[in-house]
């Protein structure tokens, strides 16, 4: 679903790009750490251990990367090194 007109995306667009690189980079970098830690907040309400909190963050982050058997194996290690 689109609901910004074309004019107003070339504009943010604009925008954007007449940022550098690095504040680019920044800006990324900080809106990613926003998303972690709204997921990190909405399963702490599940009171899940500190190393259950750590996996089910990175499912919910990263778990359509991944087919089933590579999640399988990174789980297997990541619950290995307990």
């Amino acid at each position: 679903m689109k609901d910004t007109s074309p004019d107003i995306q070339n504009v943010y667009r604009e925008l954007l790009m007449s940022k550098s690189g690095s504040d680019r980079l920044k800006m990324a970098s900080d809106m990613f750490d926003s998303a972690r830690t709204l997921v990190r907040c909405n399963l702490k309400s599940k009171n899940l251990s500190n190393r259950e909190l750590e996996w089910q963050t990175f499912l919910r982050i990263y778990k359509r990367d991944f087919d089933k058997s590579t999640l399988d194996k990174i789980f297997a290690r990541y619950f290995s090194s307990e």
